[in-house]
């Protein structure tokens, strides 16, 4: 669990860069913020969690910031 907390997603930074340029660690950081939340209240939610709709919700938040590059 440390490993996870102590660095972003360089991936998803590097993924992004030609997306958004120097706005790819705080998009990373939101969508990152964004997937830990969806975790969290899947995990402690009750009922089934819905995986298709939190991919989706990140997926629709990814192009929103990446929208506002373009």
């Amino acid at each position: 669990m440390r490993v996870f907390q102590r660095g972003r997603p360089w991936n998803l930074v590097h993924d992004l860069r030609p997306l958004v340029g120097g706005r790819a660690v705080p998009v990373a950081d939101t969508l990152a913020a964004l997937i830990d939340g969806l975790y969290i209240r899947a995990a402690l939610g009750p009922g089934a969690p819905d995986p298709d709709a939190a991919a989706g919700r990140v997926i629709d938040m990814a192009d929103l910031l990446i929208g506002e590059v373009t």
